[in-house]
């Protein structure tokens, strides 16, 4: 029969290896969870956000709303909806006092600054939406280069 001491002693390194594993673990979670850079970007704020219905069968809707920086610059790059097949980010133009608008792959939003999307402006184009009735809700993902996935409820409305 071994001694209390050499017992006493396995016991001892015993509890000593296990508190050293709980600490290697610990200490690799806690890096793993540091978040990078990119990640800790303030999402920017987005609000006043709506849909306008479709102006008639098969046309697509128009969404609009302010997007405040969240203290960097940064980029809204995709939105998406299950409200719509797919969701377009349009600006308006006009050259040679002819108006229309066009696709943008992204846009930029400044450090400390704010875009507005509204009509005439930058806005959404929700393509092949399913019904929208005035005082529904809809949800819009919006995905930004530095800040990742917003997700925000617009009020379907007349405008």
């Amino acid at each position: 029969m071994p001694s209390s001491s050499s017992s006493l002693r396995r016991r001892s390194f015993a509890l000593g290896l296990l508190l050293l594993l709980v600490a290697l673990i610990g200490s690799g979670c806690s890096a793993a969870a540091t978040p990078s850079p990119a990640a800790t970007a303030a999402a920017p704020s987005v609000t006043g956000a709506w849909v306008r219905p479709p102006q008639g069968a098969g046309l697509p809707a128009a969404g609009y709303m302010v997007i405040k920086s969240g203290g960097q610059a940064d980029a809204l790059l995709s939105i998406t909806s299950s409200a719509a097949g797919s969701v377009e980010l349009h600006e308006t133009t006009t050259m040679s006092g002819m108006t229309g608008m066009q696709p943008i792959s992204r846009l930029d939003i400044p450090a400390g600054g704010s875009v507005e999307l509204k009509p005439g402006s930058y806005h959404l184009m929700l393509m092949s939406v399913k019904a929208l009735t005035v005082g529904d809700s809809v949800e819009l993902v919006l995905t930004f280069e530095k800040a990742g996935r917003v997700t925000v409820k617009a009020e379907v409305k007349n405008g």
